[in-house]
């Protein structure tokens, strides 16, 4: 990766599923005690632009091409577009500053640059070691349980174990009540927000709102199992306060995937078939349509998801041509 920044004289993106470590992968580029060659510490800049800065990630950038300056500029939580328009001041720039953007795009569309990095998890060992350097008390088995369950994800593994009592064998809890102890988080058990974390859950991102939009994603939704609109913002608010929702301007996504799949799974059970293809084929929800099959695709062993996407490539189905 080092090797890649330093030659490529194009921006480079860094993507992968929240929790996996993308900044801190990035923060390792810069440190001289992790291999060799280390990236030069001292022009880096780094600015988390869900935090709104000031001055924006826009200005420094080209107060950095005006004066000519070199600098290896970090955008973290950087959305697509944003990418895009800072790209193309880079390319013409020349060779001064370089771009590294670090996002992962709750949104469905791919980045747009050519120098690609994506950061998947590699095992739960990684995680496991993780757990017993921040929490050296928590035991092996403990860790060991808790990493298996979160598939590796260093975020909703931390997550779990921040939680647990001490002396407590989390290695004996099923995966239902590890999950019920990730999505509550020490508070009074709530099968209304549950439920509708279950509905939100079955796309892969939602608007929350949009002058632009032809439809109200939120209300569409809603009707799924009787929520309103505002019964539906009000719990995605609650969400993100337990950091289990991800926002990027209008767009909102239940992550991880860990959280979200389980969630869209239970709702695929509680939801009549021919409701849930009644609502996401409807005229003017072609984006939904597409983040509910992005979901459906997750969960391809679901045997509600094989029966809505076998429906579709029948012949007369929406793929059958």
């Amino acid at each position: 990766m080092r090797a890649l920044i330093r030659s490529t004289n194009k921006e480079v993106r860094i993507t992968g599923l929240s929790g996996v470590g993308k900044t801190r992968i990035v923060q390792a580029l810069f440190d001289e005690t992790v291999g060799t060659d280390a990236l030069d510490r001292t022009v880096a800049i780094y600015v988390d632009t869900g935090s709104e800065p000031v001055p924006s990630a826009t200005a420094m950038l080209d107060k950095l091409i005006a004066e000519g300056r070199r600098a290896i500029m970090i955008l973290d939580n950087c959305p697509s577009e944003l990418h895009a328009s800072l790209a193309s001041k880079v390319s013409a720039a020349g060779r001064e500053v370089s771009l590294i953007t670090i996002e992962y795009d709750i949104r469905d569309d791919k980045p747009q640059t050519t120098e690609v990095i994506h950061i998947e998890t590699d095992s739960p060992e990684v995680a496991e070691q993780l757990l017993l350097r921040r929490f050296p008390a928590i035991g092996q088995n403990n860790a060991r349980r808790i990493a298996e369950f979160a598939d590796g994800n260093a975020r909703v593994a931390l997550a779990i174990a921040e939680r647990g009592e001490e002396g407590e064998s989390l290695a004996l809890l099923s995966d239902a009540q590890l999950f019920n102890r990730l999505f509550e988080q020490r508070n009074q058990p709530d099968g209304d927000l549950r439920e509708q974390a279950e509905i939100l859950s079955l796309v892969y991102s939602f608007s929350v709102s949009s002058p632009d939009a032809v439809t109200d994603e939120l209300e569409i939704l809603g009707v799924l199992l009787g929520y309103s609109k505002i019964q539906l913002f009000k719990a995605v608010t609650k969400l993100m306060e337990r950091h289990v929702v991800q926002k990027r301007a209008h767009w909102r996504a239940i992550l991880p995937h860990a959280i979200a799949n389980r969630l869209a799974a239970s709702a695929l059970n509680s939801i009549p078939v021919a409701q849930l293809r009644a609502t996401f084929e409807a005229p003017d929800c072609e984006r939904l349509l597409m983040s509910f099959s992005h979901r459906l695709g997750l969960l391809h062993d679901h045997p509600v998801a094989k029966e809505v996407v076998e429906a579709w490539l029948q012949p007369e189905g929406m793929l059958g041509e």
